[in-house]
């Protein structure tokens, strides 16, 4: 026993260091269970000691929202990991996603994915929220017919703003981006989406939003399926008291009868050269009606013994 009383000796601080980790991660992982059951209503088991916590929950049923504004949200299956050291920082993979939700003027949105992998990082706001779906289909109210993506991923961060702005634009109040390749009928083409969404105060409700607030696309861009690039457009829309959404903006593009072809929604011409000089638009309308209206400027024209063809959109 004289013998042993170093070893026990040394390994005394170890242990003790194991017994204090063991007691912060069960701490970590009472409150994992705690914000998850907030959330679905009922407290998971939390796995993944020593080095994460891991919750595992099958059919997520959420809904939020009441008769204007409502969202509902279902998984066949959903894993949520964290870190014991990781603060807010929550990754999750979710199978057999439905998403749908209803804003009274604006219309329905239904989106189903056989799986989706998702980040968030949040404290009092959404610091970073990711999605990445490999595969979706998106069904609207806006739309004639679905639009199937593959893949499409979705980020968004909330910036608080509570200083009146000195324009007729409101501070920005969070930043999105919407990029991915998406099918419609007979066409496929690439969108990148950076989205800055402004009100006269932090968002707290779609109310708040539409009075008064806009969504700002700067910089967005059209290309092919391979990422040959098509257009690039800044838009500004803009909710109407009736629930409705405004559109407003350019569009520079040396394809232009390709792009037209791709607004209008008639047929895509069967070769295109590309312009010397980009085409201006002005975009006009809304969402389901865009009106593209030329605006003067310098001749392009096509040379076809030096212009490359247009990407073609066909699938």
């Amino acid at each position: 026993m004289r013998n042993a009383r170093p070893f026990l000796l040394a390994l005394a601080p170890l242990l003790i260091g194991l017994a204090a980790y063991y007691i912060y991660w069960r701490g970590q992982a009472e409150m994992l269970a705690t914000s998850i059951e907030r959330i679905v209503g009922h407290a998971p088991d939390i796995t993944g000691f020593p080095y994460r916590l891991s919750a595992d929950l099958n059919a997520i049923q959420l809904s939020r929202g009441g008769d204007a504004t409502r969202v509902d949200l279902s998984a066949a299956h959903s894993q949520i990991d964290s870190g014991p050291l990781r603060g807010a920082l929550y990754v999750g993979y979710l199978t057999q996603i439905r998403i749908n939700a209803e804003a009274a003027g604006i219309g329905q949105l239904r989106l189903t994915a056989p799986d989706a992998r998702a980040s968030l990082r949040a404290n009092e706001f959404i610091d970073r929220l990711s999605v990445q779906f490999e595969e979706v289909e998106i069904d609207s109210s806006l739309l004639d017919r679905p639009i199937q993506a593959a893949p499409m991923e979705f980020h968004f961060r909330e910036t608080p703003n509570p200083t009146p702005a000195d324009t007729a634009t409101g501070p920005g109040q969070a930043e999105a981006r919407i990029a991915g390749t998406f099918s419609l009928a007979d066409r496929r083409l690439a969108l990148a989406l950076p989205i800055r969404i402004t009100a006269d105060a932090p968002l707290s409700s779609l109310a708040g939003w539409t009075n008064g607030g806009t969504m700002e696309i700067d910089g967005g861009t059209l290309s092919s399926a391979s990422g040959d690039a098509v257009a690039g457009f800044d838009v500004t829309l803009v909710p109407l008291p009736g629930g409705e959404l405004q559109l407003a903006g350019t569009l520079s593009t040396d394809c232009p009868a390709t792009v037209a072809a791709v607004i209008q929604g008639s047929a895509l011409p069967a070769q295109e050269f590309r312009q010397r000089r980009p085409a201006e638009f002005a975009l006009g309308g809304s969402p389901t009606q865009i009106s593209l209206q030329r605006l003067p400027g310098p001749s392009g024209g096509s040379v076809r013994s030096q212009e490359p063809p247009c990407p073609d959109l066909r699938r």
